[in-house]
């Protein structure tokens, strides 16, 4: 159950466009929010075209003015300036997110940083990267994302499923947030065809064309009775609930798939790969990152 909701902020507005999702969540989940901000090492004069907060006494003021001006007072709202100098954001952000008492108990909300330029791609953005190095669920807000609570709305989701026992925690997280909303949930799972192969599938079908692609054929029954039953544990908990089974690539079913249906939020789980490990290993989560507007 998530009963914690961190947003990192480095002062500028790019990361306040978390506020809004932070604020519409904390109030329908019940939770508190944790306004954060680390000092990093070697920190830049300016982010983003905004003076970078290098003191822990500016940082306070403006977490505590960020609080007292963007959420209201039923809420609660704690403050937190991260005092040791970090170098890595991304890490230092998951660390003080795994210091819940009690695990699977938070969630990070944050914005997407940066836009879409070749060394990014390489390096990672930090919410990919906050992604890649812990296990907190983390909520991704683009930067054209709601300008209110009131105004973010989460009337559906699309959760994308497959068999790795690595994914299947995002399936709770999801649920929580459609019962919180009285949100519809889309089940989707992507059978690759063997023109679409990826990672472990490759070699195999290089050396067993017809065989693997038999096999392919043959998992979607499998996979269809694997998504009626993920289907009725959603339904038990009052859930409106659909399923498909797509072919193709992953990430390019996936994206066809928001397009379609138009999704407020899509929930996947993700081994964490970035940057380069994103390029080269395929990561479906890092594709869709670049290609889906929703949050």
């Amino acid at each position: 159950m998530i009963r914690r909701i961190l947003v990192p902020l480095d002062g500028t507005d790019l990361a306040e466009t978390a506020l809004p999702v932070a604020a519409a969540l904390c109030a329908k989940l019940g939770t508190e929010v944790v306004l954060v901000h680390l000092l990093e090492k070697r920190a830049p004069r300016a982010v983003h075209g905004r003076p970078h907060l290098a003191t822990a006494g500016a940082a306070e003021a403006y977490l505590n003015q960020i609080a007292a001006r963007r959420f209201p007072k039923q809420l609660k709202v704690e403050v937190h300036v991260h005092s040791e100098r970090v170098v890595d954001v991304a890490a230092a952000i998951t660390e003080h997110a795994g210091q819940a008492p009690e695990a699977g108990s938070e969630l990070v909300v944050m914005c997407a940083h940066g836009g879409r330029t070749t060394r990014e791609a390489l390096m990672g953005a930090l919410a990919q990267r906050v992604t890649a190095y812990g296990r907190t669920p983390v909520l991704v807000v683009r930067a054209d994302g709601p300008a209110s609570a009131e105004a973010f709305r989460l009337a559906s989701l699309l959760a994308p499923l497959d068999r790795d026992p690595a994914h299947a925690g995002a399936l709770e997280p999801a649920a929580e947030l459609a019962v919180a909303f009285g949100a519809a949930v889309h089940l989707l799972l992507v059978v690759p065809t063997y023109a679409t192969l990826s990672g472990r599938w490759v070699s195999t079908g290089r050396f067993l064309p017809g065989t693997t692609a038999r096999m392919l054929d043959l998992s979607v029954k499998e996979e269809s009775e694997y998504l009626e039953g993920r289907m009725a544990e959603m339904k038990v908990r009052g859930l409106s609930t659909s399923a498909e089974v797509a072919r193709g690539d992953p990430a390019r079913a996936i994206a066809a798939a928001a397009d379609r249906l138009q999704p407020d939020l899509i929930v996947l789980g993700t081994h964490g790969r970035r940057g380069l490990g994103a390029v080269w290993e395929g990561s479906v989560a890092s594709k869709l990152f670049r290609r889906c507007r929703q949050p």
